[in-house]
């Protein structure tokens, strides 16, 4: 009997959709003279102690202009004015649902909206940042075109409305491997979660680590073992906020170690990636800034620097000099000394 509703229900979703000009919600469903497709999308948000920014970034999410859209605000424990404002969102608009929750930290909370999500993709949001206006119904036609696109990455402001403010642009491009995307796409400087949307069957066997800060990179090597493709595309834009209490500008010694551990497990499972010098220069900067500020040797494998002319920077190439000819350990030693004297 449930199986006849569903089926009436659809042919009247259709007659609408065909005859009145109505929009349709839910699945794909396909008829002799044409096919009907209304993509649904997850999104999850994360809440915690967001009160003042909490209604621009639900209220960029829900200006998609996607109708079938579901949208998961994982109230993490806050203890301001969060939670109310994230249960008067749901009573406003019926694609918004609602998770109250202890606290058990950004990864615990995308987690548990990975677990309630239904969409047939699924993508993320930080609770302090936010989307230009209709990003996704850009972007999700170029899902539907390209059925092995599991992933697809748009661009970003990295650090609106700070000092360091920069676009973060991409050209259309397909990366089948994840050496490819690390080194060729430049992937391990926007290992975000936020600016790419996903096909949620990957979330079949990913979630992402608890206790861990930086997890974006740590579970981007987890995303590649069931991706196909990751695609890149030039529209849409995502306002990544500058926070001056953020991980990122605050971090600890031990939580750069996590960042560099993250790096690590990229190079375990693509040891290629070590070959490039900008990409070894990377790891060095945050070694050197582990080794400072924690005390702790070396980790990361010792090699020279082929072509230190082609680094991005002056300071680049001086470190890339010095290694060369004292060594990584020696360099550290004398940049830890170096910040000391400097503070």
């Amino acid at each position: 009997m449930q199986n006849k509703a569903f089926v009436f229900s659809q042919i009247c979703s259709i007659f609408a959709r065909v005859f009145l000009g109505m929009p349709i919600r839910g699945r794909c469903l396909s008829y002799s003279f044409n096919t009907v497709c209304s993509v649904k999308i997850t999104v999850v948000i994360p809440i915690y102690n967001v009160q003042d920014t909490l209604d621009r970034c639900v209220g960029s999410v829900l200006a998609q202009g996607v109708d079938d859209m579901q949208v998961i605000l994982v109230d993490d424990g806050s203890t301001d004015n969060s939670s109310r404002l994230c249960d008067q969102w749901a009573e406003k608009d019926n694609r918004v649902e609602v998770m109250h929750q202890p606290n058990g930290g950004l990864s615990h909370a995308r987690n548990m909206g990975i677990e309630k999500s239904e969409g047939d993709f699924i993508t993320f949001v930080d609770s302090d940042d936010f989307l230009e206006k209709n990003t996704y119904a850009l972007l999700l036609p170029i899902l539907n075109t390209h059925p092995e696109y599991d992933v697809l990455e748009f661009p970003v402001c990295v650090q609106y409305g700070g000092p360091d403010e920069r676009m973060l642009n991409f050209r259309e491009d397909e990366y089948r491997s994840l050496s490819d995307y690390w080194l060729r796409g430049g992937g391990y400087r926007h290992t975000y979660a936020w600016n790419k949307i996903y096909r949620r069957g990957i979330f079949k066997e990913v979630r992402y680590p608890e206790g861990v800060l930086f997890e974006d990179v740590h579970t981007l090597p987890d995303v590649f073992a069931h991706c196909r493709c990751l695609a890149t595309a030039s529209v849409g834009r995502y306002y990544y906020c500058a926070n001056k209490q953020g991980i990122t500008a605050t971090a600890s010694g031990t939580q750069i170690r996590m960042l560099l551990e993250g790096y690590l497990k990229v190079v375990a499972q693509c040891p290629e990636v070590l070959e490039d010098d900008n990409f070894y220069m990377e790891l060095v900067n945050k070694q050197i800034d582990v080794c400072r500020l924690t005390g702790d040797s070396v980790s990361i494998p010792r090699r020279r620097i082929r072509q230190i002319s082609s680094l991005s920077s002056s300071a680049l190439r001086w470190k890339a000099r010095f290694i060369n000819l004292f060594g990584l350990s020696l360099l550290c030693r004398f940049m830890k000394l170096f910040k000391s004297i400097k503070a």
